[in-house]
């Protein structure tokens, strides 16, 4: 459908957090899960709300060809371990201010 809005959502947080194995989980609903390599990046899923289409398109920070700083996302999702409280926090400080 070329009317769907497209809707850019980046992933933010720590390495290691679970960012790219979200985005595998949503790019394959089967198991067993494979992590995707950067370059399927951004991963779309096309979901429809109050009966019209949109197309979500996911990143994360984990593509060392797309610096985050530079995709210009509509929707930012601050990211974290909840089995790491430095994680969390440096969603709260750091993370937080970059955006």
């Amino acid at each position: 459908m070329d009317d769907e809005p497209v809707v850019t959502i980046l992933l933010l947080g720590n390495a290691n957090c679970g960012k790219s194995t979200f985005l595998s989980r949503l790019a394959s609903s089967q198991p067993p899960h494979r992590l995707l390599p950067d370059t399927a990046q951004p991963i779309p899923l096309t979901t429809t709300l109050y009966n019209r289409s949109y197309r979500l398109e996911f990143s994360d920070t984990a593509c060392p060809h797309r610096h985050y700083s530079l995709l210009d996302p509509d929707v930012v999702v601050l990211c974290y371990d909840i089995s790491d409280r430095q994680s969390l926090q440096d969603a709260q400080h750091r993370w937080r201010k970059e955006v």
